[in-house]
């Protein structure tokens, strides 16, 4: 989703409890629902790159499991790079803010009987939670260059994720 609104506009929303983390990448690609299912994001070279000239700058909102639901195209870059240095570059050091649910707030959903509805209306429900979260945390110099990388990540070929 590559939309942002204004932040006065986005801190109007009943964004759920959280709590704020500093933790490396390399822990965080680590963690068992993110190593599980990273196969599903697609790689995109360009932002490969940028991430090993500049780092992550921006943080990433996290479920209570440590799965990503913004930053799962920069963690994946995180894995290409951790491959192609076997284990060994500085990024996979780098502390990263990360910003973790307290809970699955989005569990109410599942009380619907249609799960084709709970599938949607959590996606919704993600998708609206991200553009909040950019909207209030992203700090960027240059916001079209995430947008792109957003956008190219988005019309690349994603897969289900696993449970």
């Amino acid at each position: 989703m590559t939309n942002r609104i204004k932040k006065e506009t986005a801190e109007l929303v009943a964004f759920p409890p959280v709590t704020w983390y500093t933790r490396e990448a390399g822990w965080l690609i680590q963690q068992e629902t993110f190593a599980d299912n990273f196969h599903n994001i697609p790689v995109q070279d360009a932002l490969v790159q940028d991430l090993l000239k500049n780092g992550i700058e921006a943080p990433i909102l996290v479920m209570p499991n440590w799965y990503p639901i913004c930053g799962s195209q920069r963690l994946r870059a995180c894995v290409d790079i951790c491959d192609k240095f076997m284990g060994m570059h500085p990024i996979l050091k780098q502390q990263v803010r990360v910003c973790r649910f307290d809970k699955e707030y989005w569990n109410v959903f599942d009380l619907w009987p249609e799960k084709e509805f709970t599938s949607k209306a959590k996606q919704v429900y993600f998708q609206m939670l991200e553009i909040a979260f950019k909207s209030m945390y992203f700090i960027e110099d240059d916001p079209m260059k995430m947008i792109k990388y957003e956008t190219d990540g988005d019309n690349l070929n994603w897969k289900a994720r696993d449970g």
